[in-house]
């Protein structure tokens, strides 16, 4: 027998050893990690003397790979500084050092200690957040060890853009090893990240905005497509808009009112940064007449000339036309040549709708407007 047979055959012999040996090794260091290896009180203490400032929260933990105590800490330093910071204490001889830190700050909601690929190193996992009026981004940051890598899963939701992507957006950085995602996935979806599934049910009230822009694009000029909701849901009982519930119940927003104008058939409701609002008091239905893709772009007045609502918008060079039997959606950048200025005022006083005060059109010039775009247009979606 030669020499390299008797060492295949050791090999075929010793690999399962090696696995009873390494799952013993991994069972011994769970039972040895049921408590943390120093007091909280003691890491509070040596976390403080350590780095000062305001400790906030102290986890104590050890790994399979080491005989050395770590601890990891959230605190904010008594420097002018009010962001919360993430580090790593690591035991060396008698005392301790930073081993690791948080590079990057964002407004951290809590952070935590776990073996989430179950190898007997434990992972730091943070959840923080950032964000302003248009758009919110969750992170979810796991330091490995093993690694000495952070990797940030990122859910980014676009709320300025009602004509934008309905799941967030989600990133990696960086890319995680293979070994690695699917135990990052798991643990991302039990801290409630990458759960918004890509179905969703068109006919939920709960989509209405999205359904909308679905149907009709970010910035229809033409005929649009209008899905009838039960429910008195624009109103209260009385029938004048209200921003209190029970009367809002079922509306997908939750904004407050800006304007409201009742034309007999029909009271007609813009909300801030979200849709223009049609409430049929005979049938007891609501519908979308007009959604903005970008959420500044409310309807800022309401006039009715009797056959079509007009009605300006917030930071935009444009007024709107739309006419309820016809469901013609239109947007006027100009009229009779006359350009419109930003967040245009409109008014129907006389027989006459009125712009910014300035110019005054009778009915014939406004259904005149109307034929020459329809006629140019034709009844098709643009």
């Amino acid at each position: 027998m030669t020499p390299d047979i008797v060492i295949e055959l050791l090999k075929i012999l010793v690999a399962p050893l090696k696995k009873v040996y390494k799952s013993y090794r991994l069972w011994r260091y769970k039972r040895k990690s049921v408590k943390p290896p120093i007091t909280e009180e003691d890491a509070e203490e040596i976390a403080y003397v350590t780095l000062s400032g305001q400790i906030k929260k102290v986890i104590s933990y050890r790994n399979i790979v080491s005989k050395k105590n770590y601890i990891a800490v959230s605190y904010k330093p008594n420097e002018e500084d009010y962001a919360t910071r993430i580090v790593i204490l690591e035991q060396v001889g008698e005392s301790y050092r930073i081993r690791w830190k948080m590079e990057y700050q964002t407004s951290i909601v809590d952070f935590e200690v776990e073996d989430i690929d179950k190898d007997g190193t434990q992972e730091i996992i943070i959840r923080s957040l950032t964000g302003g009026t248009g758009s919110t981004t969750s992170f979810l940051t796991v330091y490995s060890q093993r690694y000495n890598v952070s990797y940030t899963i990122s859910e980014t939701r676009d709320r300025q853009n009602l004509a934008g992507p309905i799941i967030p957006q989600i990133e990696f950085d960086p890319e995680p090893p293979s070994d690695l995602k699917n135990a990052l996935e798991r643990c991302a979806v039990k801290r409630g990240f990458l759960t918004s599934r890509p179905q969703i049910d068109w006919n939920d009230v709960r989509y209405a905005i999205e359904r909308w822009h679905h149907d009709n694009g970010p910035n229809p000029d033409g005929k649009i497509n209008a899905i009838f909701y039960d429910g008195q849901s624009p109103v209260s009982s009385s029938g004048v808009p209200s921003d209190s519930e029970p009367s809002r119940k079922n509306l997908p927003f939750s904004s407050s009112i800006i304007k409201s104008h009742d034309d007999g058939k029909i009271i007609w409701i813009s909300y801030f940064k979200n849709p223009l609002v049609g409430y049929i008091k005979d049938s007891n239905k609501w519908f979308i007449a007009y959604s903005p893709s970008n959420f500044y772009e409310w309807a800022c007045s309401l006039a009715y000339d009797g056959k079509r609502l007009w009605f300006g918008v917030h930071a935009l060079e444009a007024i709107y036309s739309f006419q309820f039997d016809t469901m013609q959606l239109h947007r006027h950048r100009s009229i009779y040549d006359i350009n419109f200025e930003m967040d245009s005022t409109v008014s129907y006083k006389n027989g006459r709708l009125h712009i910014n005060e300035s110019i005054s059109l009778a009915q014939n010039e406004l259904d005149e407007v109307i034929r020459k775009i329809e006629e140019a247009t034709g009844p098709k979606k643009t």
